[in-house]
């Protein structure tokens, strides 16, 4: 994976997890974003994502990138 394909899924990432927190975690509301965001990130880093966002939101936390990287990105990322 180049680095420009990293980015690309990390944004992909961060656009889905935002439009399921906008529409109630309705997934077909989200459907094009999911299906962009899971053909562009490898199959180990979707199940890794979606198991960190679960925990975020079981202990009561929004999502945030935690990559420095993408148009979401933060210079100071928080990891789960």
């Amino acid at each position: 994976m180049t680095s420009g394909s990293r980015v690309e899924c990390y944004n992909n990432r961060d656009f889905y997890f935002e439009c399921l927190d906008k529409n109630g975690e309705d997934v077909n509301m989200c459907k094009a974003l999911g299906d962009k965001y899971e053909a562009t990130c490898l199959k180990a880093w979707v199940q890794y994502f979606n198991m960190q966002r679960k925990r975020l939101k079981a202990q009561g936390k929004e999502w945030a990138s935690p990559n420095m990287e993408g148009e979401r990105g933060s210079a100071n990322p928080v990891r789960a």
